[in-house]
């Protein structure tokens, strides 16, 4: 650290105005990496009020660039995990993962440094790095409400639900004290089936708050799974009122419930955003390959098709709807026969493929001629 500030105040001391306020600002500059580093040595729970670099008015990419230069002269642990949570509060998860893990096996222990591996491996969607990545802190008790969250929706999304709703309930019903944490419960209460609790619980949230998007869209998804489609319209309507940006989930069940009610096309918009928010559907993929193939739009179509072959391969039907595609419409014979023999390999004794093989290869064998004969 005395390599640090000397390397900040070197020259400084110039009497040129724009060097003295050079000097200044470098000197911010070091207090804010000094701070960074000296919480993550001292301060086992994280909270916003241990890195105030917006009120200090500190580039974040100079913080982040002294940090380096520290950590290339010595692999020190601190601050790595300071650049890391930094890192992690940009939302750059991958460099995070990557400097926290590095500073805890150069052995920093601290349950701060781990707490934010944590959460950055939820964010990148490592659900069972996080959960291993969290055994040291639970089997010590460590208790901070974020980590407890983070760690529940590593469980959850695992279909842990059980453990997820254990670990909310650390210790003495630490989700109470949060929104966020509460509608988590509702979450869990609804893929459990325990409808009754789940009510309880989102009328909980809305009493508190009646405009808190996550609760009103478990409440819409929940009354339709109930088929109570008056009160669905009544939350999603609400819902809808409070976001510009439509959960995934959401998205996904809005346009089951038009497809229900036979409107097609509200219901391929809502699939259309569902997918393109991250949902993993082959429901969702096939309603939009048939949707646009009933409109002739068969690029789209056969784009839908192939997205649901990536999720599920064990669909012939699908393989014989690209080949018809690519036969008919998309003028590629080869590709078509491709999908042809894929369909007839699941279902061999299929007359109906054999005899669209057989006709590929014979439209294959002739077009060679029909070229020449136009020379």
């Amino acid at each position: 650290m005395k390599k640090f500030i000397s390397y900040l105040f070197q020259n400084s001391f110039q009497a040129d105005f724009v060097l003295i306020f050079s000097f200044i600002k470098k000197f911010f500059l070091g207090f804010s990496c000094f701070f960074l580093i000296t919480s993550c040595k001292k301060n086992d729970q994280y909270n916003d009020t241990q890195f105030p670099l917006g009120s200090l008015r500190v580039d974040t990419s100079n913080v982040i660039s002294y940090l380096n230069k520290i950590i290339e002269e010595k692999s020190d642990v601190e601050a790595l995990a300071a650049l890391g949570i930094l890192e992690a509060k940009r939302a750059n998860w991958i460099q995070a993962q990557k400097l926290l893990q590095e500073s805890i096996r150069l052995g920093n222990q601290k349950d701060v440094t781990r707490s934010w591996l944590v959460k950055t491996l939820v964010q990148l969607q490592k659900y069972t790095e996080a959960q291993k990545a969290a055994e040291p802190l639970l089997q010590k008790g460590y208790y901070d409400t974020e980590f407890i969250i983070q760690l529940a929706q590593a469980y959850y999304h695992t279909q842990n639900y059980a453990k997820a709703f254990e670990i909310l309930k650390l210790p003495q019903n630490i989700y109470k004290q949060r929104l966020d944490a509460q509608n988590l419960v509702a979450t869990i209460q609804i893929s459990l089936k325990d409808t009754l609790a789940a009510w309880q619980t989102l009328q909980s949230i809305l009493e508190k708050d009646s405009s808190y998007s996550p609760a009103l869209s478990n409440a819409f998804q929940l009354s339709v799974l109930q088929k109570d489609y008056k009160k669905a319209f009544d939350y999603a309507s609400r819902y809808l009122q409070h976001t510009s940006e439509p959960d995934t989930s959401f998205s996904f069940v809005f346009a089951l419930m038009w497809q229900r009610f036979k409107k097609l096309d509200t219901a391929a918009v809502w699939y259309q955003k569902a997918l393109e928010n991250g949902k993993v559907s082959v429901e969702a993929n096939l309603f939009l390959a048939e949707y646009f193939a009933q409109r002739y739009n068969y690029s789209k179509a056969s784009h839908y098709w192939k997205n649901a072959l990536k999720i599920n391969k064990n669909l012939p039907y699908v393989y014989q709807r690209l080949g018809y595609s690519y036969e008919y419409y998309l003028g590629n014979l080869s590709e078509a026969e491709k999908y042809y023999i894929l369909a007839r390999s699941y279902t061999p004794y299929d007359t109906a493929i054999d005899r669209a093989i057989r006709r590929i290869n014979y439209k294959l064998r002739i077009k060679p001629l029909k070229e020449e004969i136009k020379k």
